[in-house]
């Protein structure tokens, strides 16, 4: 079939007359629109301005006509609080505004509550920014790997585990109770009628430096023997040398010391009658004058008998003889008055078998 080249040209034509048309109306409307623009605003497009703002770890751009900082971040959809920082630099002509988080903390720590303001992260990096330390044991209410809210009350309670030994005596009858909540224990350790020093080890779970918690870890029981811390039975006065006689006191004598036909000391300058109890000591002890205790060392008033004074102490009835002794410690019994000594023994038994005893305190220098 043949094409009229006439007619084609004509369509050509036609075509780019319309096309051209079309271009000038639409740069028409976009004039216009920039002409209502300015009009309805009062700016130029030379007023609007590309802005970087870098908040929470992201980068935004933002274009904004404002030039208050606030604004500017208004625009970018960006909100702060009175705490947060903003910084804005400035580096040819581009502008990045920086947005650095803070929270307000109230920090309870180590006996003290305290106001701060600090930039936000996680609470273990705050807390070391601080110069708090945490131990494994201390308790924080919030997680150290969680974010610090706006505002944020850490609360660091510090925790530790203290180990506590305690003896008592008891009665059979309390010992078959006592076997009743611990099966661990020998229930035929002990017989009718007889008594036992029960020792007890707790760990106390001390919270700020209070006990909060407290778990028996361990008990032992050793029989109390019924026979009495007794070295002379028949309360037969014993004379001569000192070294003849038997005593409770391991020391040795740093003078000379004979006895009479009634078990008393020829020598001595006074005498000094009263009530003594007993009291043992833990290994690694120490007495309030330096000394590591031992039979001999006993405790006193030291108003009533300086420490350093040399003794010889027995029972009235000379059925206990301490022996030589010499004042090196003191203690609460001193307060009351009640008291005249506390014997030193080396166990808790034998401090429960002498109990409370008359005494006389013959001074010998």
């Amino acid at each position: 079939m043949t094409i009229d080249r006439l007619w084609l040209s004509q369509q050509q034509d036609n075509l780019k007359q319309a096309v051209t048309s079309f271009i000038k109306s639409k740069i028409s409307l976009l004039a216009a629109v920039a002409v209502a623009f300015s009009v309805l605003t009062g700016m130029t497009a030379s007023q609007l301005k590309n802005y970087t703002v870098y908040v929470d770890g992201q980068q935004k751009t933002v274009v904004s006509d404002q030039t208050d900082e606030i604004a500017i971040l208004k625009d970018a959809n960006v909100t702060v609080s009175d705490v947060d920082v903003v910084k804005t630099e400035k580096i040819d002509n581009k502008v990045s505004i920086h947005v650095i988080r803070k929270c307000r903390l109230e920090l309870t720590a180590d006996g003290k509550t305290t106001q701060y303001v600090v930039a936000r992260d996680t609470v273990g990096n705050v807390l070391k920014e601080m110069g708090i330390t945490i131990s494994d044991n201390d308790a924080v209410n919030l997680s150290l790997d969680a974010m610090l809210p706006s505002d944020a009350q850490i609360t660091v309670d510090r925790v530790e585990y203290k180990t506590v030994k305690k003896d008592e005596i008891v009665t059979y009858s309390q010992y078959v109770n006592l076997v009743k909540i611990d099966s661990k224990l020998d229930k035929d350790i002990l017989s009718q009628g007889q008594r036992a020093v029960v020792t007890t080890v707790y760990e106390n779970k001390m919270v700020n430096g209070e006990v909060a918690e407290t778990v028996v870890v361990d008990r032992v029981v050793q029989p109390i023997a019924t026979k009495p811390v007794v070295n002379n039975a028949s309360g037969k006065p014993t004379c001569g040398d000192y070294s003849t006689v038997t005593t409770v006191s391991t020391l040795k004598p740093t003078i000379d010391i004979v006895l009479d036909e009634n078990g008393v000391p020829v020598n001595y300058k006074k005498l000094i009658t009263g009530k003594a109890t007993a009291y043992y000591a833990d290994e690694g002890a120490i007495t309030s004058t330096g000394k590591v205790p031992q039979p001999g060392y006993i405790a006193v008033n030291p108003k009533q008998i300086p420490y350093g004074t040399k003794m010889y102490i027995r029972t009235p009835d000379n059925r206990i003889i301490y022996g030589y002794a010499v004042a090196a410690d003191t203690g609460g019994f001193a307060k009351g008055g009640r008291i005249t000594a506390d014997l030193y023994f080396d166990t808790y038994e034998e401090c429960v078998q002498f109990g409370v005893k008359n005494i006389e305190i013959y001074i010998l220098d």
